[in-house]
């Protein structure tokens, strides 16, 4: 029995070894035609018709380019940005940034250039910095949040599109809501609606100037490429 198991073996290897160098002396192999080497010419032959599948890389459809490749590449990458200052404003919505802890250093810095400065003067200014803050670091989200959409490629037919603007928005005051929800259940922290109100002022105002800077853009484009045109069109 291991003889047989060994001979197999032999011939599978030969078999291997034929099917990537060919055949050799097919001529004296048919001429001697003994049972061991019928056994491995007709084998190798049915292996050598055998057509091997080719291996596609590509993913199913008609409508695959290496630039949607590259696109559902982008997509995610153009989200990270996105999803980091999401996660630092989850961070900065903890006791890290209290009011505790953000008087500790904007109290000394008021005083260090007004000494005679009120407390009460210090709660006014330390009170209008945080709201600056919400209105900033959503305004910067709702921008990055706009990018994102824009790159993901939605469908509009024109560019610059107001719908795109109010989704953006609607993100960001959406993920503001939620993070005031998170700083309700923060014992140093409470979640307040004007906070949300200032976080949507402030996307609000981003999105307002992106689009509004990325429409007059347009039109600028549009009209230095008329005399171009123009000029092509009616050669002097």
């Amino acid at each position: 029995m291991n003889g047989n198991i060994g001979s197999r073996h032999s011939i599978l290897l030969r078999q291997q070894h034929l099917f990537h160098h060919g055949v050799p002396g097919e001529d004296s192999m048919i001429a001697n035609p003994s049972p061991r080497n019928l056994a491995i010419f007709r084998s190798t032959i049915r292996l050598r018709s055998v057509e091997l599948p080719a291996f596609d890389l590509r993913p199913s459809g008609s409508h695959w380019s290496p630039r949607a490749a590259m696109s559902r590449i982008r997509i995610p990458l153009v989200w990270l940005p996105v999803a980091l200052w999401m996660l630092l404003i989850f961070l900065g919505s903890t006791d890290a940034l209290s009011v505790r802890r953000t008087s500790r250093i904007i109290g000394p810095v008021l005083r260090w250039f007004i000494p005679d400065i009120s407390d009460a003067a210090i709660r006014q200014v330390q009170t209008g910095v945080r709201k600056t803050g919400h209105a900033v670091q959503y305004a910067i989200l709702a921008g990055l949040v706009w990018r994102a959409l824009n790159e993901a490629d939605l469908g509009f037919r024109r560019p610059w599109p107001r719908r795109l603007a109010v989704l953006s928005w609607a993100l960001a005051t959406g993920y503001a809501v939620t993070d005031e929800i998170h700083q309700s259940f923060i014992p140093s922290r409470q979640g307040q609606v004007t906070d949300v109100l200032f976080d949507s002022a402030g996307a609000a105002v981003a999105i307002g100037l992106i689009w509004w800077w990325g429409r007059r853009r347009q039109r600028w484009e549009s009209q230095s490429a008329r005399p171009a045109t123009s000029a092509r069109a009616h050669p002097t």
